[in-house]
Formats: structure tokens, sequence, C-alpha cells
């Protein structure tokens, strides 16, 4: 049986922390990555912890660790994931989208999981639609 796929979270902020906490308490293999080296030690430290403000309607607290934890775009290549979702801020994406487009194999869906308007125009500029 082939190993699954991961699934790939750009960005180990607030947004990302909690999309990929969930996707692992979801039983999916999640990959993060993270650029800010402390943040990166963080994680590695003392894995993800979300602790939901309203416990009361059957949130609970999640405390995870991902599968895989990189710090460069480069070792996608090395994983083939499933999907990626972006949770950077919307200003790196001038920057980030051609570094992705080189190491992400054309299957692998990307997901915008950003705040902003126009942002899948961005990145239909660099993957073909059916990937976007």
């Amino acid at each position: 049986m082939a190993p699954e796929q991961p699934i790939a979270v750009l960005g180990a902020g607030a947004v990302g922390s909690i999309l990929a906490a969930n996707f692992i308490d979801a039983g999916a293999t999640v990959m993060l990555i993270e650029s800010s080296a402390a943040r990166c030690d963080q994680v590695q430290r003392d894995g993800l912890t979300v602790s939901p403000r309203l416990p009361s309607i059957g949130h609970r607290p999640l405390a995870v660790r991902p599968a895989v934890l990189v710090r460069s775009l480069e070792e996608l290549l090395d994983h083939a994931p499933e999907a990626l979702f972006i949770c950077t801020k919307t200003w790196s994406l001038k920057h980030l989208l051609p570094q992705l487009a080189k190491v992400l194999c054309p299957e692998t869906l990307v997901v915008s999981f950003q705040n902003g308007i126009g942002l899948e125009d961005e990145l239909a500029e660099h993957f073909p639609a059916p990937q976007v």
C-alpha cells in the first residue's frame, strides 16, 4: 500500500496552526512549512496547541504534532502533497508563488486560505485552473 499523501500547510501563524491542528485531529497526515526558525523550533519543541474560546459548543483543546515540519519550499519536492493550503500574509504571494510553481507537482491542489480579494487571480497566473 502506498503511503498517504500529506496535506501541506504553508505558514504556522494563527490561521495555519489552527488549520493544520484540525487536519491532524481529523486523521490527515500534515506537512507544515514555516520559514521562521524561531517558530519552527517552537513547533518542533511544543507541537501545535489550539485552545478554543467556546468549548461549550463542542470544540475542544487540541495538542498535536505535524508529521513533517520543514523550513523551505524546496522540501516539498520530497513529499508531493495532495493539497497545499497557503496560510501566509497576502503580501507574500508575489514572492512565494513563483517558487511554489517550481516545486509543486501538477497534481497538487493549491488553496489560498487567506483573507483578501483577488487572490485566486494571483494563483491562476502561476497554476492551471484545475490545480487552483
